[in-house]
């Protein structure tokens, strides 16, 4: 059995950085499996360590679904079901051949895993069911009601290949369609209770859409585990994305990740969607450090900031995960869900994001995902490289401002982050005075340089809205790839 102990961020996190290698509105000629095999080699020359994928599996629209609509966990691009052989992505073969690229670039591989929902179903069957209130899902409005609802999952077309389990009612616990009467609500399946280990919104928010996983019913778990292992047995995957964690019971979260970890180390990353950082760091605690989270709250800050909401630099950390546990914490500026658009909305505006990335790559604690959409900003791969090759400890954060803020490593090969929101500013930094005449340069523009001046002190200018990295000339980073 292989040990519990899990750490999620490796040795040296200073080094690692993680890219989310896919938006929402990818389409399938873009072919993103070719893609990343294609890229593979530059993201590794780049500095990326490991790579987010999106969901690999049949959606409920084929080649037009992103894969968080499930329909089939087995179906990477093989069979025809739902319209096409292909995901949206590409197939079953492309995909194997771009993780085959990663790995052989050492990019470590995270797939997405998505256990709550089931969309799609091949036949109706008749439930019977308690209507509940949308905004308080512990209310009743309306008790047995007999409805015909879509949830037997056959997969004719795949034919048993690689799993026999089908899905019917008894492995479900709601729905949000009755097909009788062509009318939507949320109903909660007779003799059916929600998960206590959820998010407490809406009474509670075991539910979200589709037909709803009974992931605590021992069948369902059993089949859960299955093709956990039987996916990590196809393509030998480094760690997991963990979708909507707030809406499965986190006990059961926790264990089947601990069932796999029974055969291999793999590290874990949950998407719990709160800003309200008492909310993560309890499920922190009930799953015992089981998996790392997305720092939903240092986003918000960085949306909120980029808005005018906001207008503080110095609080950024305040109230966040990292703050409280930097070893178990991503932190993101965006992804697929808060993209223009989308369910959970909350893009950070273009005049912000080069801040907001230089603070997840060049402050000291965490471990950054970058997003796809970020990475054709010259600017930001020059920051990756900034952080995969620099080596030093000697940090410091100058916030006592609001509108301000200054952070770097003073070393004799340091590199000096500088920002403002509002208003021009110098901040003087001592380096020290055996460094005195040593010049430091603008990542965006070599002519930009100042100097260390005699009494060892470095004066960083920065103007309104701008973000400014300064490294040591005699420093040599390989931005040949770029």
């Amino acid at each position: 059995m292989v040990s519990k102990e899990i750490v999620f961020l490796e040795v040296n996190m200073k080094h690692k950085t993680m890219l989310q290698g896919f938006e929402w509105y990818l389409a399938p000629e873009d072919k993103l499996w070719i893609k990343i095999k294609n890229n593979a080699k530059k993201y590794e020359s780049m500095g990326i360590t490991s790579i987010w994928l999106p969901p690999a599996y049949k959606g409920h629209r084929g080649c037009y679904d992103s894969g968080y609509g499930v329909y089939d966990l087995y179906d990477l691009g093989e069979f025809d079901q739902k319209g096409s052989v292909e995901t949206k992505y590409g197939s079953r073969q492309e995909y194997l051949e771009a993780i085959q690229a990663l790995k052989d670039h050492n990019i470590a591989i995270y797939v997405d895993v998505v256990l709550n929902h089931r969309i799609g179903a091949d036949e109706l069957e008749t439930v019977l069911v308690d209507e509940v209130n949308r905004d308080n899902r512990n209310e009743i409005i309306n008790a047995n009601k007999e409805i015909k609802a879509w949830t037997k999952f056959t997969y004719p077309n795949r034919n048993n290949k690689y799993s026999t389990f089908k899905w019917d009612k008894s492995y479900f616990k709601a729905i949000d369609f009755d097909d009788n009467e062509h009318q939507n609500g949320i109903y909660l399946f007779k003799d059916r209770v929600w998960d206590e280990h959820v998010s407490h919104e809406y009474g509670n928010y075991d539910y979200l859409l589709g037909a709803d996983v009974y992931v605590l019913n021992p069948v369902v778990m059993d089949e859960l585990k299955h093709w956990l292992h039987w996916y990590y047995d196809t393509i030998q995957f480094d760690g997991v994305r963990l979708d909507a964690i707030k809406h499965i019971d986190a006990l059961a979260t926790k264990e089947i990740l601990e069932s796999l970890r029974d055969r291999t180390h793999i590290k874990a990353v949950g998407e719990y969607w709160s800003g309200d950082i008492e909310e993560l760091i309890h499920y922190h605690e009930l799953t015992e450090g089981t998996m790392a989270l997305f720092d939903v709250p240092l986003h918000h800050k960085f949306h909120d900031i980029s808005t005018g909401t906001s207008d503080d630099l110095s609080t950024l950390y305040h109230g966040t995960f990292t703050e409280r546990y930097p070893e178990y914490s991503v932190t993101f500026v965006d992804n697929h869900d808060t993209q223009i658009g989308q369910s959970l909305e909350s893009w950070v505006e273009p005049w912000f994001r080069n801040h907001a990335n230089a603070f997840i790559l060049l402050h000291e604690n965490a471990y950054p995902c970058l997003f796809y959409t970020d990475m054709d900003n010259q600017f930001i791969q020059k920051m990756i490289a900034v952080r995969s090759q620099y080596e030093g400890s000697n940090f410091v954060d100058i916030h006592d401002k609001k509108h301000t803020r200054t952070f770097g490593y003073t070393d004799e090969n340091g590199y000096i982050v500088s920002m403002s929101i509002n208003g021009d500013n110098i901040e003087s930094l001592y380096i020290g005075q055996n460094c005195s005449g040593t010049v430091y340069f603008s990542l965006e523009d070599t002519n930009d340089r100042i100097i260390v001046d005699e009494n060892g002190y470095l004066n960083v200018p920065v103007k309104s809205k701008e973000v400014k990295v300064y490294i040591q000339e005699r420093v040599h980073y390989d931005f040949s790839v770029l």
